[in-house]
Parts: structure tokens; sequence; C-alpha cells
């Protein structure tokens, strides 16, 4: 059984609540989030170091609070189902040693991201993942690698590594800037976050993640918009975005063509998006190959694997570097069968769907932010991988957003069951009651 949600804290003084919205403060638990993700974010640059700084962070987590670490694995344990499959698949991978491998620090990364998201307030995880990704900033923007072409890649491996982060900064600032009731501080340095995430996504050359963000940055307006209406207007809101959105793809497909022919010029790219078609083609064979298994979890990307050395070799990559599918659903797909991203799917999904309802209902910045985050890991995780994998920021974001989810879910839940006030509904019943009188 869940745990009951926890009462609310006491209301601070006005004066305190004036010194809360204007003073810089800290908590231990923004601290361990920020350590979990600068570690995760340097793992390119230190490897193993990073790894181990990670895990060092992961023992401060379960130790700072045991019985309620284990609390919440319980809680969300079949959130665990997705790297104990991974696990399984160690039978009959094509590489057993590695999958096992990778497959218990994929659940090491699983614990990490439900046991943060368990222990620490979603604004302090906010403000945690924040100065993380800052300090991944500043180190690209003074000390990243710059390729000879001109694109950038930071303190990351790849252009499309270092924009990812970039992105996730950009739409975390946004989300910051818009809330009110963050502390004035929090809010000016937001500003310079927003600046500086921008240029450096701008300098990464990653149009996939710039067209994300834009994505992500029109979300989070979308949801601070919708704050001061009620219940109901909330529903038409929504529905009139969702028919406006209908006709944009209605057009889009209309007109296709020339849309792509214009996307194609704008970025540089060939037809096959540099090449991610020809790799989409390649994934379906393989999947149609082993459709309940697939090779293993990260059993593909192997030195000794005849596919995946042609395919480095075609793409100009380092034999044995990182390398993927440029399509997280079927990249997965490839490794771990598609019973296995069925799981991955569901969890996705229901992340995406519950934080979005999260972000109507509260409308704070941690809320708009992970909802906003959902859409644009959504969008871009049909031309890149952005879920699951170990040791990896934006895993663990999605997994933590999902337990973020569902927490705010079940408090609303006991509030209805409480029977508190319930504004959107009683707005909703009088408009409805409205519309049947006026009705001849």
């Amino acid at each position: 059984m869940s745990p009951p949600p926890p009462a609310p804290s006491p209301s601070p003084s006005p004066a305190r609540a004036a010194q809360d919205l204007t003073v810089l403060t800290v908590s231990p638990g923004a601290l361990i989030a920020c350590g979990v993700f600068v570690a995760l974010l340097t793992v390119n640059s230190f490897g193993s170091l990073s790894a181990l700084a990670f895990l060092a962070f992961l023992g401060l987590i379960l130790l700072r609070d045991p019985a309620g670490a284990a609390a919440g694995a319980l809680d969300h344990w079949w959130i665990l189902l997705i790297p104990a499959w991974c696990v399984l698949s160690t039978l009959w991978s094509d590489h057993p040693a590695q999958t096992l491998r990778h497959a218990v620090q994929l659940g090491i990364t699983f614990v990490a991201a439900v046991a943060l998201a368990a222990q620490v307030p979603p604004r302090k995880f906010l403000h945690g993942l924040w100065c993380a990704l800052m300090v991944a900033a500043v180190a690209s923007a003074t000390v990243g690698h710059v390729r000879e072409n001109g694109d950038w890649t930071g303190i990351f491996g790849s252009k499309n590594a270092f924009s990812q982060p970039m992105s996730v900064l950009v739409i975390a600032s946004w989300a910051m800037i818009l809330d009110r009731g963050e502390a004035a501080a929090w809010r000016v340095l937001s500003v310079a976050g927003f600046v500086l995430g921008s240029v450096l996504l701008y300098l990464a050359s990653s149009a996939g993640g710039a067209l994300a963000t834009a994505v992500g940055l029109c979300a989070a307006s979308l949801f601070h918009l919708l704050r001061p209406l009620t219940g109901a207007a909330r529903i038409v809101a929504c529905v009139a975005a969702l028919l406006l959105a209908a006709a944009a793809a209605t057009l889009a497909v209309a007109h296709r063509e020339a849309l792509l022919t214009l996307f194609l010029e704008a970025t540089g790219k060939d037809v096959t998006l540099t090449g991610r078609t020809d790799l989409w083609a390649i994934a379906l064979e393989q999947i149609r190959a082993a459709p309940l298994t697939g090779t293993g979890f990260n059993a593909f990307w192997v030195i000794g694997n005849p596919i995946a050395e042609s395919l480095w070799a075609a793409f100009r990559v380092e034999a044995g570097a990182g390398f993927n599918f440029h399509n997280t659903w079927l990249s997965n797909a490839v490794e771990i069968g598609l019973p296995g991203v069925a799981l991955q799917a569901l969890a996705f999904g229901a992340a995406l769907v519950l934080t979005a309802g999260w972000a109507l209902a509260d409308r704070s910045a941690a809320a708009v932010f992970l909802a906003a985050t959902m859409i644009r890991q959504a969008l871009l995780s049909l031309v890149e991988v952005v879920a699951y994998a170990q040791f990896e920021v934006l895993s663990v974001l999605t997994v933590a957003a999902l337990v973020y989810g569902l927490r705010a879910a079940r408090r609303r839940r006991s509030l209805r069951r409480a029977g508190a006030p319930q504004p959107g509904r009683r707005a909703g019943r009088a408009l409805f009651r409205s519309v049947r009188r006026a009705a001849p």
C-alpha cells in the first residue's frame, strides 16, 4: 500500500515568506541532487572517477533516510522491471558479460533516481539539477572541445550529447523564470542560465535539439498561461490547443514535401537526415530478426559485431565508440526486444501524462519543468536516444519525473477523498448548469 502523502507544513510568517522569495537558499537535498548530476554529466571527461562519485552520492541518499529509500523502492517496484528485464536479457545476450555489467549499472541508476525523487522535494531537485547543468555549461564554455567544422561538443563526446543537457538547462531556467513563487535570486540566476544555455545550444548546431527545446519552451509557457484560468477554462484552452495542433499537423502532412525541403535547407541536412533513415532501416531489420529478445542489453554496439563495425566505418566513427540508431524505441528494441521496449514505453508514457496533469494542477516551476521536459523527450526520442541508459542524466530525469508525477497524482486523489475544495470542478459544474439553463 502506498504511504499517505505528508501533511502540509504550516504556513510561514509574512516576514519569512518575503525572505524566502529574496534569499538564495540551498538545502542538503539540493546539494545531493547537484552532486549526483555533476557526477553523471562528467562521466565522459573523468570516466570511472565520475561513476565512483555517483555511487558515493547514491550512498549518501540511502544513508540519509534508509527507511524512506526502502519504502520508495517498494512503492515503485514496478519501475524496476525495466532494468530487471535488461538483466534477464543476459540469458540470451550475444555478449552476456557486458550485458550483465551494464544492466546492473542501469539498475543502480534507476534505484538512485527513485530514491532521489522519493526523498528530495521537487523544487530542491530542480535547484540541484540546475546547478549541475550550470557547472557543465560553464565548463563547456571555458575548457570544452570544438570540432574542426566549428560544432561545439563541450565536455561531452558529441554535439548531440552536448546539446541535450544544454536543452534541459534552457527549459529549467525558463520554468524558474516564469514561477513567481521562486526566490528572486534564483530567478535572476535563471536568466543567466537561459542565456548561456541558449548560446551553447546554438553552438552545438543540433537542429533536433533546438526544435525540441523550442517545443518544450512553448509547452512551459502554455502551462504558465493556464495558471489564472479555472478548471473549465483550462479544459477549453487545452481543447483549443489540441485542435490547433491537429490543424497544424494536417497542414504539415498536406505540404510535407515543401516543408521537408525548407527544413533540409535551413539545417543543412540531406534527405536521409544525416543518415538517420538508413540507420532506421537497418534497425528494423535487426528487430525483425529477433523481435522478442533482441541481441541483449548493450550487446549490439560491440567490437566483433560485423554489422556494428560496418556502421562505424560508414559513419566514420571510431570502432567501439558510442553510437546508436538515433531513435530511442528502435535502438532499444534492437537490444531488448519488443517486450522490453513495451515496458519502457509504458513508464515513459505514464511520466508524460502524469507530469502534464501535475503541471496543470500545480504549475510550480518543478511541475512545469518536468512536464515540458517530458514533452521535449517525447519529440526528441524520434531522432535521438533519450532513455534508458546507465549513468545518464536524461534517464535519471525521466525516472524521477515518473515518481514525482505519481506522488502528485496520489496527493490530488487524497485531497479529493478528504473532501478538499476543488475550484476547477465547481467551475466546470457551474458552466455546465449555465449551458443547460441557456439551452432551449
